[in-house]
C-alpha cells in the first residue's frame, strides 16, 4: 500500500506522526513499512536531519526510513545515514530505483 502523507502512532508518546510518504510491503506473513521524508531545502541535509528522522522511524516502526533531498546531503550526513541505517537518495535517483521487487 501508498499513503501520502502516511501516519503512524508513536510508540512513546501515543501520538500520531506524519511521515511525507509510507509504503507497506506485505509478503505472507511479513510486513515493511518504508518511511520516505521528502526535503525541498536550499541547503544540503545534515546530521541533525538524518538522527531525527531516524528516531521518529524507530518510534513509529518504520523498518526502511528512506530521506529524498532535491539539494543532496551533508559528507557528515552520509556517514550518521549509514550508522542509523537510512537510505539517502537524490530526487533525481527516484525513477531508478525498482521499489516493486
Amino acid at each position: 500500500t501508498l499513503a501520502s502523507p502516511g501516519r503512524l502512532r508513536d510508540l512513546a508518546s501515543g501520538q500520531v506522526r506524519e511521515h511525507d510518504v509510507l509504503m507497506t510491503f506485505s509478503d505472507g506473513h511479513h510486513t515493511t513499512i518504508t518511511g520516505f521524508e521528502c526535503r525541498d531545502r536550499t541547503a544540503p541535509v545534515g546530521v541533525p536531519d538524518i538522527e531525527a528522522y531516524a528516531a521518529k522511524c524507530r518510534r513509529t516502526g518504520v523498518h526502511r526510513p528512506v530521506i529524498v533531498s532535491a539539494t543532496g546531503f551533508t559528507g557528515t550526513a552520509l556517514e550518521a545515514a549509514r550508522l542509523d541505517n537510512v537510505l539517502l537518495l537524490a530526487l533525481d535517483e527516484i525513477d531508478a530505483i525498482p521499489w516493486l521487487t
